[in-house]
């Protein structure tokens, strides 16, 4: 008696007391982490005029989520929609093009084991591929362009896959515009996530570019050479480093800290709320 009189003390405490406050933390259990890319340092002459510096874009990406086929399509529907109306570009490999329907291949072999992959009848012509991927992603618009544009995010997530944890690159520089139309539309855009990014500008064109440098993705043997001079920073292999000139001499004061942001997301994968470690520096 004693110990069931514990029991269900235990059980009041853990359903009633404490109910709202364990409900609130299961519902946001789920987090993932990723990193928040440092703004890389200006280059300026002895006048303070600036040779080289660095201006913010932003870019686009998705997440996998819970999200049925019907609200998926709807999210890529509306999500690709005020790209174009902003005239910015997304990812778009679909090899079928309208207007007319159009297959875009090097050579019918590739064709031909294209339609084996993805089990299209050899016979079929592009219209018929083309909707027979509409009921492959269950789209159910009848409008040619909508549907296209939705296979176009479909098919890259078949091609490339993402996860929870990793995501799936749909714009590398979008405008500020569509940047915060997506942003007000968030709760309709299902694992669509906004983030910023830097892009190198050398104000002098080509201008004592010997001098200068440029910029390029980090190979092992950059790596090895920053650890035989000391360099314990921990770079990334999507990194991008100083190849020669200013850049490369400079690379440790040029470079920023990175910070990390973390996002927790509800049972149903969408996003919860964002929290950031501002850790990124900027150098000059």
């Amino acid at each position: 008696m004693l110990v069931g009189i514990v029991i269900l003390t235990r059980l009041f405490s853990l359903q009633i007391v404490s109910g709202a406050e364990y409900r609130e933390l299961s519902n946001t259990k789920l987090s993932r982490e990723t990193t928040i890319d440092a703004t890389r340092g200006s280059i300026l002459d002895r006048n303070g005029t600036s040779l080289v510096s660095s201006e913010m874009v932003f870019s686009l990406e998705m997440y996998k989520s819970k999200a049925d086929d019907k609200s998926l399509n709807s999210s890529i529907s509306l999500m690709t929609r005020i790209l174009r109306d902003n005239g910015d570009s997304y990812v778009d490999n679909f090899p079928i093009s309208i207007n007319p329907y159009e297959f875009h291949f090097e050579s019918e072999e590739a064709l031909a084991k294209w339609k084996e992959n993805y089990k299209i009848p050899e016979a079929a012509s592009a219209e018929e591929a083309f909707y027979l991927f509409r009921d492959k992603y269950n789209i159910e618009s009848d409008d040619p362009d909508e549907i296209r544009r939705i296979l176009a995010i479909r098919y890259e997530i078949t091609t490339k896959g993402y996860s929870v944890t990793r995501s799936l690159a749909i714009s590398k520089s979008i405008s500020r515009n569509s940047a915060i139309q997506l942003q007000e539309n968030s709760n309709d855009l299902t694992g669509v996530n906004v983030i910023t990014d830097s892009n190198r500008i050398y104000s002098m064109g080509n201008l004592a570019s010997h001098v200068i440098g440029y910029m390029g993705r980090i190979s092992q043997n950059d790596i090895e050479r920053l650890e035989k001079q000391g360099d314990t920073y921990e770079y990334q292999t999507s990194d991008k480093i100083g190849q020669t000139g200013i850049e490369r001499v400079f690379e440790k004061y040029l470079r920023g800290i990175d910070g990390e942001k973390q996002i927790d997301m509800d049972v149903n994968r969408n996003n919860y709320r964002r929290i950031y470690n501002a850790r990124s520096n900027w150098w000059i």
